[in-house]
């Protein structure tokens, strides 16, 4: 969790999410045809649903903690 707070605070924050397929998908930034490979993607390997949850937990919480910094 620090390390998403550092990266954020040096890096856009829309940019940052955009670099990674997963971080993509967390924040909801996903196109409907990458949308559609990664849900085939995960068809295919369901263990990775947990850490995709885990990502998108930081993904939310990294957006609160800059909402707040920014107040």
């Amino acid at each position: 969790m620090r390390l998403l707070y550092l990266i954020a605070r040096n890096t856009p924050m829309k940019e940052q999410l955009e670099s990674n397929i997963l971080t993509k998908y967390a924040a909801g930034l996903m196109e409907p045809e990458e949308l559609s490979k990664l849900e085939d993607w995960l068809k295919q390997n369901p263990q990775f649903r947990t850490t995709l949850a885990l990502i998108q937990q930081n993904v939310m919480a990294m957006t609160l903690q800059m909402n707040i910094a920014r107040k």
